[in-house]
């Protein structure tokens, strides 16, 4: 069996998120898909891992850690898959093809019994001697690696925390910590202090609980929303600020189908060029179109012309949630990949509404930011979200390659990297925001010009996979 160290390596994926970005992939060891054995693709484990990444970021929630003493946690667990064992008949002292990661010169596989680990580790690197962690950035950081990284990575979470998740051969060692932190509780009533005097009130102080308050449960729109509208949480009725900001979040989201319908009719066209400008004939080694196709189709039915009800299960956040907007002045919008939930920064909301709000004739002949609007950030904002992963024959979690320019994604296209384009949210936003007024706009639209530095400025964004 190989050791846990074992052709282990760094591979660099540094990527543009302000808050929470995965920093290196490890390349080589166990991967999360044979923790219970096996070879290649395994769902239920993946599906297992998924389960225990929220059982652990439950257990940190409201937990104080100091710098100098990282949460680490174990887990163990059990091979219950063996491979065929035509992986390990001739001992060639090389890898047979398709054996794994347990292929090895000894001709020795994984045993129905033994044991895999997964090592975990949180750590401060703040303001301050301590921090508090949350199971929102825990959970939304560790389960966008199921999505990336195969092997495990180290990665950090905003400017204040660092993690790490790896999966290895063999058990947790005996001075591994095996058992999570209990949740925080309320400290006990004090007893009262002996009176020979009744008290002037039946009623007691109860003293401060160090539980973390719930948060309140999202609602509907609340004026004829829109089939599979997301729901909203945190904006207050008597509040004509907030009531507003959510009518144009609503209305922009009203014009979502409409810019997707626009992007399906191009890519069904073989005769509209307007796919080739924004990603490759090929991705992988499946057709472009049809790939695209099958990322926009997660999230909307272009037979019915509506959002698919997995656009039912985002939250759109009233407060910056993360701090992100404060953090960096020119973004946009973020959402938090794995849980659904997004806010819309106030650079988002100082935006054209509607793409009828951009007028033909105000556009100029190549595509540029003057034709982006609030629902072009929603769609770069939903390409992020995990539905998307789901994607017939995936290359990955959407993320953000390059910041949200549209000369930036073009440029990608046509680079080395080009079928990066397939994991880029900025592509699938300005192929739908250019396939769209193409459609309704009677004047040629050209290739994107030089992006000015304020362009460039960062836009929309995502935590964890972030914009």
């Amino acid at each position: 069996m190989l050791s846990s160290t074992f052709g282990a390596s760094l591979l660099a994926i540094a990527t543009t998120l302000p808050l929470a970005r995965v920093l290196a992939c490890y390349n080589g060891g166990l991967p999360f898909s044979e923790i219970r054995g096996g070879v290649g693709e395994n769902e239920d484990a993946i599906t297992e891992i998924s389960e225990d990444i929220t059982t652990v970021c439950k257990a940190v929630e409201g937990l104080k850690i100091k710098k100098d003493e990282p949460f680490k946690y174990c887990d163990t667990w059990t091979v219950t898959v063996v491979p065929d064992d035509s992986c390990f008949d001739s001992c060639l002292g090389v890898c047979v093809p398709d054996c794994g990661s347990y292929c090895n010169p000894d001709c020795g596989g994984p045993v129905e019994g033994s044991k895999n680990r997964l090592e975990w580790e949180i750590w401060y690197e703040g303001d301050g001697d301590e921090g508090t962690m949350t199971q929102e950035i825990c959970e939304d950081a560790l389960q966008g690696v199921l999505n990336d990284c195969e092997n495990g990575s180290k990665g950090d979470i905003g400017e204040d925390w660092w993690w790490r998740i790896d999966p290895n051969v063999g058990e947790c060692s005996s001075s591994a910590s095996t058992t999570l932190p209990e949740p925080p509780q309320a400290p006990p009533p004090a007893d009262p202090e002996p009176s020979a005097a009744p008290p002037e009130t039946t009623s007691s102080a109860v003293p401060p609980s160090t539980s973390v308050t719930a948060l309140a449960d999202p609602s509907p729109y609340p004026d004829s929303p829109v089939t599979n509208e997301f729901q909203y949480r945190g904006y207050k009725e008597d509040s004509d600020s907030d009531k507003a900001t959510r009518k144009k979040i609503h209305d922009a989201f009203g014009a979502w189908g409409g810019v997707l319908d626009a992007a399906f009719k191009s890519l069904n066209d073989k005769d509209d060029k307007t796919y080739d400008r924004w990603f490759p004939e090929k991705a992988g080694d499946n057709d472009g179109r049809e790939y695209v196709k099958g990322v926009f189709g997660q999230l909307f039915d272009s037979s019915t012309a509506s959002p698919k009800a997995v656009i039912a299960d985002l939250i759109n956040e009233a407060t910056d949630v993360t701090g992100t907007c404060a953090k960096n002045a020119a973004t946009k919008a973020y959402m938090l990949s794995y849980s659904g939930r997004f806010h819309i920064c106030a650079p988002g909301l100082s935006q054209s509404t509607l793409p009828t709000d951009n007028k033909c004739k105000d556009l100029g002949n190549a595509v540029s930011t003057k034709m982006n609007m609030l629902t072009g950030t929603l769609v770069h904002e939903f390409m992020h979200y995990k539905s998307t992963d789901k994607a017939p024959n995936s290359l990955g979690h959407i993320k953000d390659e390059v910041k949200s320019n549209p000369k930036l994604s073009f440029d990608l296209r046509k680079g080395d990297d080009s079928q990066k384009t397939f994991t880029n949210a900025a592509s699938y936003q300005w192929f739908a925001i250019n396939a769209h007024y193409k459609s309704v706009c009677n004047q040629a639209i050209g290739d994107p010009v030089a992006a000015t530095a304020v362009d460039e400025e960062y836009e929309e964004g995502e935590e964890v996979s972030e914009d």
